[in-house]
């Protein structure tokens, strides 16, 4: 950035000066045109920017409206852009043909989101989500606690290394047995007795096991099969 200094003298003296900007969030505008979900809810679609590889991925940003993040590898490619973070609103993100790996961090509001065929970080909001991870090895996140309201996981893959983030809600434990319980005729993950995703690895068909993460007595990351 080049810019100019002026002090307050008489006559003012002015001396040229240039710095370097590390944006590393850039928000997303309405593009004019919306789109229907696969959920049934149209929504405006966001304007494609690009972010900085030297800052190893830039976050873009929503709006406190209905959005909807579509990539497209001509016109929409999210160059450089690691994470999503779609604010309020019901959003959709729509990762499909990626292949680079996102964090999308959805907010209040019923959402969906679709990943990428790299390793995603899918976390929901407030409200039900909609999760769907794509290839790779993803982690599903629970955002924040007490669990009141389950998200729906559409494609749990333990074989490709899924796994399931409850560390919001279950930590400072070195044991989970009992507190956290998965039933694979249902596929209702619980944390002490409330459901905190309902998990498919395909319609209608569940896994038989999940692997979720927890953080133990020492603030350490482990995980467990339930």
């Amino acid at each position: 950035l080049n810019y100019d200094v002026v002090d307050a003298g008489t006559p003012p003296a002015t001396s040229a000066a240039t710095a370097n900007l590390d944006i590393d969030t850039l928000q997303m505008q309405d593009s004019g045109v919306t789109d229907i979900g696969p959920d049934g809810i149209t929504r405006a679609v966001m304007t494609d920017v690009g972010g900085d590889a030297a800052l190893g991925g830039t976050t873009a940003k929503g709006t406190s409206g209905g959005d909807a993040v579509l990539y497209n590898a001509g016109s929409s490619p999210y160059a450089d852009i690691a994470e999503f973070d779609m604010m309020g609103g019901s959003d959709l993100v729509d990762l499909t043909g990626a292949t680079a790996g996102y964090s999308v961090l959805l907010g209040a509001g019923e959402d969906v989101a679709i990943g990428s065929s790299g390793n995603d970080l899918l976390e929901g909001g407030a409200d039900q989500d909609t999760l769907t991870g794509g290839d790779g090895a993803d982690i599903f996140v629970l955002s924040s606690g007490p669990v009141t309201i389950e998200d729906f996981i559409t494609d749990y893959n333990l074989a490709e290394g899924d796994r399931i983030d409850l560390t919001a809600v279950v930590n400072g434990i070195d044991d989970i047995t009992g507190i956290v319980e998965y039933d694979p005729n249902t596929g209702n993950l619980d944390v002490s007795g409330s459901t905190a995703f309902n998990v498919e690895n395909a319609p209608m068909s569940m896994p038989i096991q999940v692997e979720v993460i927890f953080e133990d007595s020492m603030g350490a990351a482990q995980t467990a099969l339930v």
